[in-house]
């Protein structure tokens, strides 16, 4: 009897301690499990908003940090992209109605597997300010969605995008319903999509355009000025007016599939497309290509193993008196 007394003065004076121990020893379990998730498979969700957006006070309520304190929500793309870790699958959400069009020197992704999704009734709008490309992608496993890139209004810059960089490869990029903007009344870049040495890059319903005929036009919209490989281009529209070409590819790429594009310029002496490097194994799929230098030689360029089913060429100046030539079934240059 005396040692069950003895047991229950010790239990209720230690109580407390005891009480304090184990606590400590579950938030030492779970700071090692929050520790664990930050750096596991598992990809955190940042979300980026204006901060005078009207919506911007019911996510700064919802979208409370993780338990390690990492922030959810920002103001900015680009400390949303500090935020997040390589090889993690972290996606970005920008927020519709986000706006930064003075991204000084421009946002880089170099961190493989993240995604950058816009979402909401309006789509958001990134842009550069002059000092190189809006957005540069360096990173493998990369994907951008529903966002709108525009050049500057203050200076011509080199790119709305520039995918490689042509420092290492680039492996599995893909962008989708995108929209590219090339010009304003006085100000353009230097090319609209710039894509240099990348492995497998996807780019399907995207809208790159200038729709701007003054003095300050693009060279091409999209141009391959590295060894690409295994290039899908699918029912995007390309269009505009350019000094050049609307789609160039000014070194050998292997592997260019091109399914269900329109690629139309506008001016007296621009073409559709210039294949100059004779890329190697060229796929042109049921396109529909329109310039007022257009033909189909500059399209298919007698490359390697060119395959053209299904296409179709305008040719006209101004697309006045436009003359219709169907390729069918196929033409191998090879």
């Amino acid at each position: 009897m005396k040692g069950i007394i003895i047991f229950l003065v010790i239990l209720l004076l230690g109580g407390g301690f005891a009480t304090d121990v184990v606590a400590d020893s579950v938030k030492e379990k779970l700071d090692r499990m929050s520790a664990v998730l930050s750096t596991s498979p598992f990809g955190r969700e940042f979300y980026v908003l204006n901060s005078d957006s009207p919506l911007y006070p019911i996510a700064r309520e919802r979208l409370k940090p993780y338990p390690d304190g990492q922030r959810k929500l920002f103001t900015s793309i680009d400390n949303a992209n500090s935020a997040c870790l390589a090889n993690r699958g972290d996606t970005i959400y920008l927020i519709g109605g986000y706006t930064n069009t003075t991204l000084v020197p421009g946002v880089t992704f170099a961190k493989d597997d993240v995604s950058v999704i816009g979402v909401g009734p309006s789509i958001p709008t990134l842009g550069g300010n002059g000092v190189g490309a809006a957005v540069t992608i360096t990173a493998d496993n990369f994907k951008m969605r529903n966002v709108e890139i525009v050049a500057g209004r203050t200076d011509n810059s080199i790119a709305l995008m520039y995918i490689g960089t042509g420092v290492g490869t680039p492996k599995n990029v893909v962008l989708e319903d995108m929209r590219f903007i090339a010009g304003t009344e006085t100000r353009s870049t230097t090319d609209a999509i710039i894509i240099d040495s990348v492995d497998s890059l996807v780019m399907r319903n995207c809208f790159i355009s200038n729709p701007f005929g003054n003095t300050y036009v693009p060279a091409s919209l999209v141009e391959f000025v590295g060894g690409c490989t295994n290039s899908r281009l699918e029912k995007n529209i390309i269009t505009g007016y350019v000094s050049g070409a609307a789609l160039e590819d000014q070194y050998a790429s292997t592997g260019l599939i091109l399914i269900d594009n329109i690629v139309a310029v506008s001016g007296t002496t621009a073409e559709a497309a210039t294949l100059d490097s004779n890329p190697n194994f060229l796929v042109s799929v049921n396109n529909k290509w329109a310039g007022s230098d257009t033909t189909l030689a500059n399209i298919a360029e007698l490359g390697a193993q060119a395959l053209i089913f299904d296409n179709r060429v305008l040719e006209g100046s101004h697309h006045q008196d436009i003359q219709a030539t169907d390729v069918e079934p196929s033409i191998d240059t090879d």
